[in-house]
């Protein structure tokens, strides 16, 4: 998800994304070039439940900063 992050905050990098995984046990990679369509699930899903967190996050250790 960190292209997720990276997508959001520069311009120029955007959809398709590429994406190689060589599993454990295993010497060759596999490709797959994901869509807009194909991931805009799960980055909504990503955004909604890293929103969830940060307002649940406990903020006392923070308190001498604000």
């Amino acid at each position: 998800m960190a292209f997720d992050a990276t997508r959001a905050s520069v311009t120029d990098v955007d959809c398709p994304i590429d994406v190689a995984v060589i599993a454990n046990g295993h010497r060759k990679a596999k490709f797959h070039r994901f869509t807009q369509e194909e991931i805009t699930g799960v980055t909504e899903w990503w955004s909604r439940t890293l929103s969830d967190a940060l307002l649940k996050m406990p903020m006392d250790w923070a308190s001498v900063l604000f």
